[in-house]
């Protein structure tokens, strides 16, 4: 598409209000980018349903399901792996595989975070999303309840308007040169320290 069909589609999404624009699958043009500065459309680099990770099912949730919707997804789960003989198994397997998803959030993150020009991320959900199946997905269950992941306050050690970041050339040091990033999405403007 030329300038002037981009200056048409995004002064379309412009006057419906949208305050950015999403290329789900693609990357955008250059004719797209430049048009979107000079209809001051904010076009921001946003990761979407990032640091979403699968964890394993918690059959406690079952007995809670109360109203129309039953958890008939995790009761299938549950009767196979009793046939399979591996229902003893899954506590143990719970427990590590909902801290590794703990772990791999805060390390998709982060280096998000520290990805000049990125305008955020988009995530499926906090809590599980029992509206696309069986998509465990979230640090909350579908009642909101805390799974043990994660509490808050550790979560905003790395997720929120001020995000302090280690900026390093390798993942793994041996020196203790580094420089300090904030992340700030709040009204304060960023700052480099150093």
């Amino acid at each position: 598409m030329d300038k002037d069909g981009w200056l048409r589609v995004l002064g379309i999404l412009k006057d419906c209000g949208l305050n950015h624009v999403r290329f789900h699958s693609w990357r955008p043009p250059e004719a797209a980018k430049r048009n979107i500065d000079y209809l001051d459309v904010p076009g921001p680099v946003i990761g979407h349903e990032t640091a979403e990770f699968q964890v394993t099912p918690d059959f406690r949730e079952i007995p809670k399901d109360t109203g129309v919707l039953k958890a008939r997804n995790l009761e299938i789960l549950q009767r196979r792996l009793q046939d399979a003989k591996h229902a003893g198994s899954l506590t143990r397997f719970h427990a590590r595989i909902r801290c590794l998803a703990g772990i791999c959030q805060r390390e998709d993150i982060e280096p998000a975070l520290r990805t000049p020009g990125f305008g955020g991320f988009q995530l499926l959900d906090l809590q599980d999303s029992p509206g696309q199946g069986t998509a465990l997905v979230g640090m909350l269950n579908v009642f909101m309840e805390s799974k043990g992941i994660i509490t808050p306050e550790e979560r905003r050690q790395y997720c929120c308007e001020t995000v302090p970041l280690l900026l390093m050339k390798k993942y793994t040091r041996t020196t203790a040169t580094r420089n300090l990033q904030t992340k700030n999405n709040s009204q304060l403007k960023s700052a480099m320290l150093k």
